[in-house]
């Protein structure tokens, strides 16, 4: 049996103008499996930031967080246009009902999805950088060495996402 990971993605788009057609760009990507479970973040242990890298085991460029309601990432964000345009290639609707991380390897990219819950959710832009512990940076991206995800609460675990050194 073939596995369905990792799959093979081509990104096109037609650019168009007043002119018409104008050019056409392509992308060449890989799609890898989800990188992170709802298992690996339920069991991250409280209150300790955990590098993505480690729970994903292998390094990776990118790592991104999607809040609710979001389908891309600010333009701002680092390496926001190459995960946007991945992003076009998926199914991800930013629905209030989900929250997603994005990671990035060269490129290979991956997509987990994660439905809200009162056990697990992610911590809005605003209560993040009111709650996250010292050194960490809430961010909507940041670079593979310094991603890190830290769970906080007991009951009412929420996830948050951001850089540290």
């Amino acid at each position: 049996m073939h596995s369905k990971w990792p799959k093979r993605l081509g990104l096109a788009a037609v650019v168009a103008s007043d002119l018409g057609i104008v050019a056409l760009a392509g992308m060449d990507m890989m799609l890898s499996a989800p990188p992170i479970s709802r298992t690996d973040l339920e069991t991250l242990p409280l209150n300790k930031p955990v590098r993505v890298a480690d729970l994903i085991k292998h390094d990776l460029d990118t790592a991104c967080v999607l809040p609710p309601h979001e389908k891309r990432v600010p333009e701002t964000a680092l390496d926001a246009a190459r995960i946007n345009d991945f992003l076009l290639t998926r199914t991800y609707g930013g629905e209030e009902a989900h929250w997603a991380l994005v990671t990035r390897t060269g490129d290979t990219f991956a997509l987990a999805r994660f439905e809200r819950s009162t056990t697990l959710d992610t911590a809005s832009a605003s209560d993040a950088k009111e709650i996250a512990p010292e050194g960490l940076r809430p961010v909507a991206c940041a670079p593979g060495d310094k991603a890190v995800v830290v769970r906080l609460g007991e009951e009412r675990s929420r996830i948050v996402f951001g850089e540290m050194d």
